[in-house]
């Protein structure tokens, strides 16, 4: 006995940990996403206004974020100290990068920590092996594994509320021991300080009170309440007005805004939550193979579910109110109840998320390892089951130790499909329903697309320190690469990265159509080198089309025309080649220029009349960029198609630019000196085609 104790208490929370942090800390995964830049700097000015004792100043986010901000800020002040934070901030000289790998081990610490108290929680209400598989499977879970390689708040909020609420139900399992109480009511605190969703624990907990009064008060074949359901009623309301008072204690102690101005902190939480509620995440939303700027709808997190659970997890979780129902009778009235909590955790929560017009991906984490959990629980039942078939079958038992090596094993190997791809695990997808190449296609992924990756090819470049790349997250991009970033929009004519050497396109750009001119052009064409990461294309890059030039080009007829201060018309080059005339455009940009943009040309005869009329986007086809030492000009070919039948003689071809603003609405773009919107080319003779 005292053998199989010290495996079960000591030994396993061992082995639990060891396989929980070498997978974190193998390898950490790059920022990937502008808001963990954010939330590095909100980190540090958080710990800022405490340092000056501004207290009102720790209000940094409405969602509060105020124990990650604890979190990252504190590693990063023990490390690099709060003054030379400040100083890299004041200079704009944060070496992000690093910053963020120091920052990563709070996520990482929550993470395993979270995996020992899966374990330890969880044996008394479902026992030791299947408190042993869940926690296997959660710590392992691909989803739940990639945020906490992530400087956000999800994988923090998930962690904090599945504790609390094991710590809740460990309170009213059995004898009510205090310390689960208190631990429970402390941990639901720092989730609402982490996230306001964890506001899911207070009609949780009444659930599970619920619940747990009828399993200890229900009897007999009428289910009639037993004597002294009073008293228990009366005491555990006690207790769980206790928790929600230690809850809020908690909230209070821990936020220092709360001490000087409550009202603004509720003020932002309220509306933080009515904003979430009644409006859709702000811009474009990839959605079963289409882009959209509105709510995606209850079946989004569905599918969700289906990429982004591991095969194990899915099936598992799926047969788990099957065999919930097979063992109904050989529970207890209070396993019964912890079981159909489990269950409930996962069904309400995501009732509750999909009511929200606002709807993430990431938002559904806090249920994928509690499905995980449950998994582990049918995972035990089935080895159960056919542990006493094989020894039926045999005529002897089988070794206690054996199945549950087998087990162990077997989860850590199913899980080398994700593990093979540290650090970016979340870019598994369930192959069970077509994986990642089949995700692509319905929702959005990828995020920032591996800019070490990107980064790290440009910088291999002769110069690299001098090159331009666009890139789609140019504040996160800029802390891998060696030389200039900016956005898409950047020294951009109608969209063609004039000034810039590369531009990188990320897969969820791509998806949503974002930069939709850059992507028009660049797609088309050949990337210089690809991001492949688990048979997904997460990023390209693009090299500009620039020839460089050791003198002005050489234009057949220059000219001078400016489009209100933004971009010259230098010259043009015509030429006529049997039915086309070939009329190539050269354009000087004074300011970017990004909108949706067209140059209309128009060929009419000498009495006006309209004889070909086309519009072309400014850079159609073959568009190259000329560089030589006293500028940039973009030069652009364009093909008018003359009619078979019409005469030789002198026409006029006149250039118009129009563009299109993000509302839709379309105009003219004025010539400086007359307001004109026309250019008019010398007339031009054409022969007989």
């Amino acid at each position: 006995m005292r053998r199989q104790s010290w495996l079960w208490n000591g030994w396993v929370p061992v082995l639990l940990f060891v396989i929980a942090l070498v997978p974190r800390v193998a390898a950490f995964s790059p920022l990937s996403n502008p808001d963990e830049v954010t939330w590095l700097e909100r980190s540090v000015a958080f710990y800022d206004a405490l340092d000056r004792g501004d207290w009102a100043a720790t209000i940094q986010s409405r969602h509060p974020g105020v124990v990650p901000m604890w979190g990252f800020g504190a590693l990063l002040c023990v490390r690099y100290g709060l003054a030379q934070l400040r100083a890299w901030q004041a200079a704009d000289a944060r070496p992000m990068a690093e910053l963020a790998r120091t920052a990563l081990f709070f996520p990482v610490l929550v993470s395993v920590l979270t995996t020992l108290a899966v374990y330890g929680l969880l044996r008394r209400l479902a026992g030791r092996e299947a408190a042993l598989y869940a926690a296997l499977l959660v710590t392992l879970e691909p989803y739940y594994l990639a945020y906490t390689h992530t400087i956000h708040l999800d994988a923090v909020v998930t962690s904090l509320m599945l504790v609390a609420a094991l710590l809740w139900l460990n309170y009213l399992h059995g004898s009510r021991r205090w310390p689960y109480l208190v631990g429970s009511s402390i941990v639901a605190g720092l989730a609402f300080l982490t996230r306001s969703m964890a506001l899911y624990l207070i009609p949780f907990s009444l659930l599970a009170t619920g619940a747990y009064f009828l399993a200890d008060n229900l009897a007999g074949p009428g289910l009639r309440l037993r004597p002294g359901w009073g008293v228990w009623l009366r005491r555990t309301t006690l207790a769980w007005l206790l928790w929600l008072g230690l809850l809020a204690l908690t909230v209070w102690i821990l936020w220092p805004a709360l001490w000087v101005t409550p009202a603004a902190v509720f003020e932002g939480l309220v509306s933080g939550t009515a904003e979430g509620l009644a409006s859709a995440h702000p811009g474009q939303v990839f959605f079963q193979g289409q882009i959209i700027n509105q709510d995606p709808g209850v079946l989004f997190y569905g599918m969700v579910l289906l990429f982004r659970l591991r095969p194990l997890t899915l099936v598992l979780a799926c047969l788990n109110p099957i065999l919930f129902a097979w063992s109904w009778r050989q529970l207890s009235a209070q396993q019964r109840a912890a079981w159909s909590l489990g269950l409930g955790y996962v069904l309400f929560y995501a009732v509750q998320m999909s009511l929200a017009a606002d709807k993430l991906e990431r938002y559904l984490l806090p249920i994928v390892p509690v499905l995980a959990l449950l998994a582990g629980v049918s995972l035990a039942i089935v080895v159960r089951w056919l542990v006493s078939l094989i020894t039926r079958w045999r005529g002897r038992p089988v070794p206690a130790m054996l199945p549950r090596a087998i087990v162990i094993v077997g989860i850590v190997l199913l899980a080398m499909p994700w593990l093979r791809l540290a650090p970016y695990f979340g870019a598994y997808f369930n192959p069970l329903v077509g994986g990642g190449p089949r995700a692509a296609q319905l929702f959005t992924v990828g995020s920032g697309g591996a800019p070490d990756r990107v980064a790290a090819y440009l910088n291999a470049k002769p110069g690299a320190e001098d090159l331009w790349a666009l890139s789609f997250y140019p504040n996160v991009f800029r802390y891998y690469f060696k030389g200039h970033t900016q956005s898409p929009g950047w020294g951009s004519w109608g969209g063609l990265p004039v000034a810039a050497h590369y531009v990188v396109v990320t897969l969820g750009q791509k998806q949503r159509g974002i930069y939709a001119t850059t992507l028009d052009f660049f797609l088309p064409r050949q990337p210089e080198y690809t991001v492949h990461i688990n048979d997904l294309d997460y990023a390209w890059v693009y090299r500009v089309p620039r020839q460089e030039l050791s003198t002005p080009p050489a234009i057949q007829r220059p000219l001078d025309a400016n489009f209100e201060h933004r971009v010259h018309l230098i010259g043009y080059d015509l030429n006529q080649v049997k039915h086309d005339l070939q009329l190539t455009l050269y354009w000087q940009l004074i300011v970017s220029m990004h909108d949706k943009m067209w140059v209309t040309l128009r060929l009419q005869n000498g009495s006006g009349q309209v004889i070909v009329e086309q519009d072309d986007p400014p850079w159609p086809g073959e568009a190259t960029v000329l560089s030589w030492p006293d500028g940039l000009a973009v030069r652009a070919e364009h093909v008018l198609h003359l009619p078979p039948d019409l005469p030789a003689g002198d026409y006029s071809l006149v250039v118009s630019l129009r563009e299109q603003d993000e509302q839709g609405k379309e105009r003219l773009l004025t010539l400086e000196g007359d307001e004109g919107t026309e250019v008019i080319l010398k007339p031009i003779d054409v022969g007989s085609p």
